[in-house]
């Protein structure tokens, strides 16, 4: 085969591709609906510059738009399903309004929200279940330091044999991710081998820290949105977020394909899931080529 022949044969592939993109992307475009609606302050008033969640549970995505003029907001391309809807502006939001059903075939569902409700208060700059970065460098990595109480000493033992005490007494946790962490570190232990707890221990251990370092304040999605409305540039942006199915997993460095694969960084390992398939996750597909990937 010629290189002239190679070349055109590797072009008409190339263009045969990009059409059954097109076309993929053109039928699930045609498939999406959207999602129409006005924003409202308490007092029935529209409001511009606020943002719009909407999240679809079973996909796990959740969307977000901003309202522009006499409060109006319009969410397109959003897949078939049932929604759940809130609006955030300024100090306030809405209740979350679960009545919204986007069908299919570029349907369009409406709602009305209004800001009714006093917004949580902001979450301290720091890392997820941790004490903010100013308080870290005061604090005691002497074992002596615990606090007192049944697991004190076990925690000293135990909790430092492969690392020092900063990891626990900066951390502020429920029970679910204590267990979990606890849980972990008897895998580590095993791997180093380090004599394992035993259940006893274990027990002992998670409910020390569970009352010692508890968790101070539940997550707040809406705490790091701004208190300002939104306006000029910022007001143009689409945002989605996906709601991973390890909830103890603290990832950075989220990519996701075209396809519809999502890669995010934990440590010194990496985890991809499929936007929309809880069950597709785990074992990583190929790598996308250069210009694949946008970041979420």
């Amino acid at each position: 085969m010629t290189p002239r022949n190679i070349n055109r044969n590797l072009g008409c592939g190339i263009a045969a591709g990009a059409v059954l993109l097109l076309a993929q992307s053109a039928a699930m475009a045609q498939n999406n609906g959207s999602v129409q609606g006005v924003v409202n302050d308490a007092y029935g008033q529209p409001v511009a510059g606020a943002m719009v969640k909407l999240k679809h549970e079973l996909r796990r995505l959740t969307f977000m738009v901003v309202s522009r003029e006499q409060g109006r907001f319009e969410a397109k391309d959003l897949p078939p399903g049932q929604y759940s809807l809130q609006a955030i502006g300024g100090n306030m939001q809405s209740p979350w309004f679960d009545a919204v059903h986007v069908a299919a075939g570029g349907g369009t569902a409406k709602a009305i929200l209004a800001l009714n409700y006093h917004r949580g208060p902001d979450l301290p700059a720091a890392w997820p279940q941790r004490i903010p970065e100013e308080q870290v460098r005061l604090v005691s990595v002497d074992p002596k330091d615990l606090p007192e109480g049944e697991g004190k000493t076990l925690v000293a033992e135990k909790c430092a044999s492969c690392h020092d005490l900063r990891r626990v007494v900066v951390k502020r946790s429920n029970r679910d991710h204590w267990a979990h962490t606890t849980a972990r570190m008897r895998t580590r232990m095993t791997t180093a081998n380090i004599p394992d707890l035993t259940d006893a221990e274990y027990n002992t251990i998670v409910d020390y820290l569970v009352e010692k370092f508890p968790e101070v304040q539940p997550y707040d999605a809406n705490s790091r949105l701004p208190r300002t409305l939104l306006s000029g540039k910022a007001a143009s942006y689409r945002a989605v977020t996906y709601e991973l199915v390890n909830t103890h997993a603290e990832p950075h460095d989220v990519a996701a394909d075209p396809q519809g694969n999502a890669r995010q960084q934990h440590g010194a390992a990496s985890r991809w899931h499929h936007l929309g398939d809880r069950r597709r996750q785990g074992s990583a597909p190929a790598l996308p080529g250069e210009g694949g990937v946008q970041v979420l």
